[in-house]
């Protein structure tokens, strides 16, 4: 599959691959919770944030 953002370098593409991966393990099991106000993100962040190295 091509690369939709071309012009996005090795390090770029390493960090936005590695943002969808945590969210698609963090938040995606969560995104009724999350978007009716049930449940605040506060833990989805910190893990996202964690896994960036933040």
């Amino acid at each position: 599959m091509p690369d939709a953002y071309p012009e996005l370098n090795e390090t770029q593409r390493l960090i936005r691959d590695t943002a969808r991966k945590i969210v698609e393990r963090e938040l995606a099991p969560h995104v009724e919770k999350l978007e009716h106000g049930e449940e605040p993100p506060y833990a989805c962040i910190k893990n996202l944030a964690r896994g960036l190295g933040m």
